[in-house]
């Protein structure tokens, strides 16, 4: 890739990784995985790779601006997601593309003693762009404090998993079989998500 474009995804894990995720994508690749950790700030030492699991680990708040704090985080993935959904866009990959944004856990509404937020399963939060997902839309709704679920049209992870499913053509009608042949539901319970159509 030209300077230019290495430029624009960011000089950082981050945006090198989603770059060659494009790359990935362009020559066929049907599933990439990114890992979004955007990297040391400068000066910092290498402690770990938690991406973005910030629970205020190694003295880091999650309102400083090194490595583990979203005043380093937050713009490089800005940076580096939006010359990803750009470039796919340019390419004319997007509407072929599913792109998500997704942590592991919901983060707890207040900030620990460590000056980090921990796991919460009541709430979490995730984004959805390309696959003619509609954008500029906002579904679903928390408390003022991101705890609790307050919209009448609460979604489940399962719900989540079944509009991935939806979105990459695979039927959830149909189980999976482990290896002794014991039937898996694909996303349990879950429909896919009506606002994503």
């Amino acid at each position: 890739e030209n300077l230019k474009t290495r430029e624009q995804y960011g000089m950082h894990p981050m945006g090198q990784n989603l770059l060659l995720a494009r790359r990935l994508i362009e020559s066929g690749v049907r599933t990439v995985g990114v890992v979004a950790w955007t990297g040391l700030a400068p000066k910092e030492k290498f402690v770990s790779l938690e991406t973005w699991d910030m629970h205020g680990n190694a003295g880091i708040s999650i309102f400083d601006n090194g490595w583990n704090g979203l005043g380093w985080a937050l713009p490089r993935c800005d940076e580096a997601v939006s010359a990803l959904l750009e470039d796919l866009e340019t390419r004319g990959l997007l509407d072929s593309t599913l792109v998500v944004l997704v942590g592991e856990f919901g983060r707890t509404p207040k900030v620990n003693d460590r000056q980090g937020r921990d796991h919460w399963t009541h709430a979490f939060s995730f984004a959805f762009a390309g696959a003619g997902v509609p954008g500029g839309q906002v579904v679903g709704s928390t408390d003022r404090d991101g705890g609790f679920i307050t919209s009448s049209n609460a979604y489940t992870i399962e719900d989540y998993a079944a509009s991935i499913f939806a979105k990459v053509g695979i039927d959830r009608a149909h189980p999976l079989h482990t290896p002794t042949g014991r039937p898996v539901p694909i996303a349990g319970k879950g429909r896919p998500i009506p606002e994503l159509f």
